[in-house]
């Protein structure tokens, strides 16, 4: 007789950054909150001045709707309550795209506080920073640790050996500045996409442009299909699904976390839900 057994997979920590663009507000936070029993949530949103104070209630309202239902799947999915306790605001500042993090006019925030918090504390898991933008806020909060003179050898070491950073595309400054002035951090930049869907969803869906997908797929991403499937009669959360095709919404930068079996989020070139990650830098 052969007797196996499984250790319980520990939960990776999770941050999520963004700018709070339209399919990051909705389509991808959405999708986000719903998996939130995959991960521990430590979250920091970003959003632009335009949103703020506005699309993260109204997420959270949706959210406490469906919350009902989703435990019944799973006890681990956090309340709202919870979700909106570690909801932070980063550097909304725009002259501060684009500069180095010891120049930036806007310092010290929330988000930062939260990001250099989380990576400090004694819990020796890796910290996965889901970059949806605002990859700034993870440049300033780095650049405190590892220049600002306030912590030791040993814990800016152990700080940085846990981070792993997924950006969709290097939005503002920070990735780059991160890639160059912090090379004990792992920082990963999704900026090619191949098979796998994107703002041309189907022909014709973003600016006239056609649609690198196959055509049998093309038809999940179409108005009909969002309508029968998502936004109506499936819940509070897809009721608020604000657009009429499905564009990518930044969501391969964390669905590696998902506990599915694939165990992607501990190399990304393994393949898995987000797609199979390929190193341009092979080392």
């Amino acid at each position: 007789m052969v007797s196996v057994s499984f250790a319980a997979r520990v939960k990776p920590r999770a941050i999520a950054t963004t700018d709070g663009e339209i399919d990051d507000l909705i389509q991808n936070n959405s999708r986000y909150q719903k998996s939130g029993h995959s991960k521990d949530r430590a979250d920091h949103l970003n959003p632009k001045g335009t949103y703020k104070g506005a699309w993260f209630p109204v997420m959270i309202d949706g959210y406490k709707k469906v919350y009902p239902q989703l435990i019944r799947h799973n006890p681990d999915y956090p309340t709202a309550e919870y979700l909106t306790s570690v909801m932070r605001i980063g550097n909304e500042n725009p002259s501060d795209l684009y500069v180095e993090p010891a120049e930036m006019k806007t310092k010290n925030t929330e988000g930062e506080q939260l990001i250099v918090k989380i990576m400090t504390d004694d819990d020796p898991r890796e910290v996965h920073i889901s970059c949806w933008g605002g990859s700034n806020t993870v440049a300033s909060a780095l650049y405190t640790i590892k220049y600002s003179g306030k912590y030791s050898e040993d814990q800016i070491k152990k700080a940085l050996a846990k981070v792993r950073i997924y950006c969709i595309w290097y939005q503002d400054g920070g990735g780059k500045w991160i890639d160059t002035n912090v090379k004990e951090a792992f920082i990963f930049e999704a900026y090619r996409w191949e098979n796998i869907w994107d703002y041309q969803s189907y022909d014709g869906s973003f600016k006239g442009r056609p649609s690198s997908n196959p055509k049998d797929v093309q038809e999940y991403m179409k108005p009909v299909w969002l309508n029968s499937n998502v936004r109506e009669n499936h819940g509070a959360l897809g009721m608020l699904t604000p657009q009429h095709w499905i564009s990518e919404g930044d969501t391969p930068s964390w669905l590696h976390l998902v506990n599915n079996g694939l165990e992607s989020h501990t190399d990304y070139t393994i393949g898995g839900w987000g797609g199979r990650g390929v190193y341009d830098d092979k080392a």
